[in-house]
């Protein structure tokens, strides 16, 4: 069988914003994107995507639920009030 992946090597170059605790997740999960071309941030709590997101635009937000300090679902909800 062929190895299906949701990414193509004719995929747009994406910024991706991983927000995860766990660090073997970080790792693994941003060498699977890095290999697919894309440029990676970690941040490792909602707070810390916060300040990540004010700084810099991002195609993509892979957002964890349960972290410390701050979990995804308020990340996301503080997110959007920057939105407006």
């Amino acid at each position: 069988l062929k190895e299906t992946t949701f990414l193509h090597s004719d995929t747009k170059v994406f910024n991706i914003l991983l927000v995860e605790d766990d660090v073997v997740n970080q790792k693994v999960i941003s060498l699977m994107l890095k290999e697919k071309g894309h440029f990676v941030d970690i941040a490792n709590n909602g707070l810390e995507a916060l300040d990540y997101y004010k700084k810099k635009k991002y195609d993509i937000i892979l957002m964890d639920i349960q972290m410390p300090e701050m979990d995804g679902i308020q990340a996301v909800k503080e997110i959007k009030k920057i939105n407006g």
